[in-house]
């Protein structure tokens, strides 16, 4: 393999930072490390934003900590009509049983 360092740039959104660490990931091979450039271009609180930026939603897809959210994700949504549908119902019970309640102390 090359060891030339790849270099790249990516202003955008974490999905686009993904596409463009997952196209590095392809034409290296993989890699171990990314660096990232650190510079006072931007305020503190934008920099730190960035990070946490990456932190949060680009580095996991990559730690394989990504997929297990997403299938949790996806379950959950498959399951939210019927799991709703059951809370109104059981709330809809509670409600009757308690009408009927006060209704037998009056």
């Amino acid at each position: 393999m090359d060891s030339t360092p790849l270099t790249s740039s990516v202003i955008g959104t974490a999905e686009q930072a993904r596409i463009q660490v997952q196209r590095l990931w392809d034409q290296s091979g993989g890699f171990g490390s990314l660096l990232q450039l650190g510079h006072d271009w931007a305020n503190p609180q934008d920099t730190k934003s960035s990070a946490e930026l990456f932190a949060r939603d680009v580095f996991p897809h990559f730690q394989g900590q990504y997929q297990s959210t997403v299938d949790a994700a996806n379950r959950a949504r498959a399951v939210r009509t019927g799991h709703a549908e059951a809370q109104l119902d059981a709330v809809e019970h509670m409600r009757l049983k308690y009408a009927q309640e006060l209704a037998e102390k009056a």
